[in-house]
């Protein structure tokens, strides 16, 4: 990424190469988000496959409780989405971007980002 103006906590950079930054991050985002939701439904669909055979039997140690610690995925990638259309509809070549912004949109740290991973690596090998 070229770094045409590092003023305080604000940088201008090139529009193209932010696009393709949030772009990459929200690819690695949506493919996270599908693994760990195909394994959200896994696990549920194990806990009660679990829970009827409990109930066939009778049994005491029957607990639904336990179905709702299961904890969807939160899927994030309109987060991505807008801030790519905002730069989509951008008629400068070059923005200058928050160290917030830079922190979201580049290195990929949002504020939401290790509670998403948190969850997602209960169903996948995740820990991006």
């Amino acid at each position: 990424m070229s770094f045409v103006e590092l003023n305080k906590s604000t940088v201008t950079v090139k529009k193209d190469e932010l696009l393709a930054e949030i772009r990459k991050n929200r690819a690695k985002h949506q493919e996270i988000y599908e693994d760990a939701k195909a394994g959200y439904f896994d696990a549920v669909i194990d806990m009660l496959e679990d829970k009827v055979d409990l109930a066939r039997e009778e049994s005491s140690d029957l607990n639904l409780y336990e179905i709702n610690t299961l904890v969807y995925p939160v899927n994030h990638t309109k987060d991505y989405d807008r801030v790519i259309r905002m730069l989509e509809m951008s008629t400068a070549d070059d923005v200058t971007i928050s160290e917030t912004q830079f922190s979201n949109y580049v290195l990929d740290e949002w504020a939401w980002k290790q509670e998403f991973i948190s969850t997602s690596s209960n169903y996948t090998n995740t820990k991006r």
